[in-house]
């Protein structure tokens, strides 16, 4: 797979670990249902805490990628969904320990509540896999 960031000259450079756009040619396409911090069995891990849930939500979207034979340099899309927007630092803090480097395209969406109240984060990415 070539993937190529653009980053047109005459637009904001991005304010966080993201991509303006990204132009693929070949792989594969997998697309990542939205992800919580759900642990395996089903509970909230980090309840309340969102640095601690967005963790969770990183790794597993990490799990996913590996299963399909690939890692975060795979990642073209990621869409956030936050409770507070107020958080984004700690999530820029958060995907940086796990995008290092060609940062996908970002859409940062503040919503009223997810699936469970005490969830604080959901996340869904879409990858090209060679």
């Amino acid at each position: 797979m070539k993937k190529t960031v653009i980053s047109p000259k005459d637009i904001c450079t991005p304010v966080g670990p993201y991509s303006h756009g990204i132009l693929v040619e070949g792989g594969r396409l997998l697309f990542i249902a939205g992800q919580v911090a759900w642990g395996p069995n089903g509970e909230i891990v980090g309840r309340k805490d969102f640095e601690t849930q967005a963790r969770v939500v990183m790794r597993n979207i990490q799990k996913v990628l590996e299963e399909a034979g690939g890692t975060f340099k795979n990642v073209v899309k990621i869409v956030n969904y936050v409770r507070n927007k107020d958080d984004y630092p700690l999530l820029k803090k958060v995907r940086s320990e796990f995008i290092k480097e060609e940062p996908p395209v970002s859409t940062l969406i503040q919503v009223d509540s997810l699936m469970e109240e005490d969830l604080l984060i959901e996340v869904d990415a879409i990858a090209v896999i060679d």
